[in-house]
């Protein structure tokens, strides 16, 4: 019985790119979620990026805006807390505008 093997000299791999951060993106992190009493709200800036203007809006289910307020976001973590009055319990979405950036979540409120 003949055994055929296969046999090679060369090297295959994936040539590794250098990362590159993102120049405009931001991460957005709420907790808890669903809430009560205070929501947390991270935005997360590229340290490449200068401080920017950015604008928090909150929004009910029937899409009317409830809260809107602009802040200044410098390069990394930026923490923010949302006390709500007289609001009803419900899905509520949180929309933040960075520059080009646009970042929407759904939270949950329950009183």
């Amino acid at each position: 019985m003949e055994r055929n093997i296969f046999t090679t000299s060369e090297l295959t791999g994936v040539n590794e790119q250098p990362t590159i951060p993102p120049k405009s993106a931001a991460l957005m992190k709420l907790y808890p979620n669903p809430f009560n009493g205070v929501m947390h709200l991270q935005i997360d800036i590229p340290h490449s990026n200068k401080t920017q203007i950015g604008e928090i809006k909150i929004f009910d289910i029937l899409g009317r805006n409830i809260y809107s307020q602009k802040v200044n976001l410098k390069p990394g973590n930026n923490d923010f807390l949302w006390h709500p009055t007289d609001l009803s319990s419900g899905m509520y979405f949180v929309h933040v505008s960075v520059g080009d950036t646009k970042l929407l979540s759904k939270i949950g409120y329950v009183k």
